[in-house]
């Protein structure tokens, strides 16, 4: 018997020592993980959360007063590259610019792989255009004053250093206008802020009271174990550095979805985002015949729903609809094959992103046949 404890002893001490390590030093991280989670959710409790459109209607109107680049903002409170995008077309419709076809980059994909779109100004006079439209517009006439020609791909290349500056003025915009709160960027910077300095503070707690350390052994056990001793204290900072990463790993998925969930839009936002989705039920739904109806009325219907369709993520669609439709097409489009047509639809859809996609579930969405029913009554 003395012999089997004098095996089994000394391997039970160092699983018990081994194991103590790891358990001992893990309790202060998660009480860490769980508490920092909680303040988050308090936090986000206390800035509210954002409200959403209770029925949404097809709209077959443009919303008043609102621009592709607000309204791409209003979708998901961002400003993204495809909503400068989406302006540039929108310049284009209001006749500020001209967008010639061209064989010169690599920015569409397909069969073409030299295609691209030049930007020539045909209006300098400014005065109509708010902040961020006269912002595009003064890069281009920067680059036309230093004899540079601009193309669409270079707003993905050239113009990527002042798209931060130009974010934060649609942003801005979109605030002026009673759409939000406050700016977007402002309230991601500040619960990101926010999270960080939860950090920060927690660190200096869990090692300040959470007692992290090792079973010690006694100094005849450290001189006759020197082995098991060296484990011990490597098991002791291995534990650590791996903890360390817990409450990061632990709270940073919580903290992107509360971020994106905090309070932003205003009564009006949440109205104008309604009429948005709204838009895009009608890209979506609206039938040929009534389609064809609508150019009649307005030939210029394309160009029109275009840049709106692009920040929807629905241009591809937009354009399998009426082009066979009577209506007035820009001058751009009617130069280019319809392989060319499809493959700058298919990437205006690509560059929309996956952000376009969330959008209100089935149920929310009125069926618009009484609706196309009123329509033809008044028509």
């Amino acid at each position: 018997m003395q012999f089997f404890n004098g095996i089994v002893n000394p391997v039970f001490l160092h699983y018990n020592i081994h194991m103590s390590f790891w358990v001992h030093n893990l309790i202060p991280f998660l009480i860490a993980t769980i508490s920092i989670s909680l303040v988050l959710i308090a936090f986000q409790y206390v800035l509210g959360k954002d409200k959403k459109p209770e029925v949404i209607k097809v709209e077959y109107h443009l919303p008043e007063n609102l621009t592709p680049a607000i309204a791409g903002t209003l979708i998901d409170e961002s400003a993204d590259i495809v909503d400068v995008i989406a302006t540039i077309f929108d310049l284009e419709r209001k006749g500020y610019i001209e967008l010639v076809p061209v064989k010169k980059s690599r920015y569409f994909r397909g069969d073409d792989k030299d295609a691209d779109i030049l930007i020539k100004v045909v209006k300098k006079d400014l005065k109509g255009l708010n902040s961020y439209e006269a912002e595009i517009m003064n890069f281009i006439l920067e680059q036309h004053s230093l004899k540079e020609t601009v193309y669409l791909s270079d707003f993905g290349k050239k113009f990527a250093y002042e798209l931060n500056a130009l974010r934060k003025k649609i942003e801005d915009e979109a605030t002026k206008l009673g759409y939000f709160d406050a700016p977007p960027y402002s309230v991601r910077n500040f619960f990101t802020a926010f999270y960080v300095i939860l950090l920060i503070v927690a660190y200096p707690l869990i090692f300040k009271f959470g007692h992290l350390g090792f079973s010690q052994l006694n100094a005849k056990n450290s001189v006759l174990n020197p082995v098991l001793h060296l484990k011990t204290l490597l098991n002791y900072w291995l534990s650590i550095f791996l903890y360390t990463l817990i409450p990061i790993g632990g709270t940073f998925p919580l903290y992107l979805k509360l971020k994106k969930a905090v309070a932003l839009r205003t009564k009006k936002g949440v109205e104008a985002w309604g009429k948005i989705l709204g838009l895009r039920e009608f890209i979506v739904r609206v039938e040929r015949e009534r389609l064809k109806k609508m150019a009649e009325r307005d030939p210029g219907i394309f160009k029109k729903v275009l840049p709106y369709a692009i920040i929807l993520g629905v241009a591809r669609e937009w354009a399998e609809k009426v082009k066979k439709e009577y209506v007035e097409f820009p001058g751009w489009w009617s130069a280019l094959s319809d392989a060319e047509r499809n493959i700058i639809m298919e990437n205006l859809e690509l560059l929309s992103g996956r952000r376009r996609l969330v959008f209100a579930s089935p149920d929310m969405i009125v069926s618009p046949k009484e609706i196309w029913d009123t329509l033809d009554k008044r028509n």
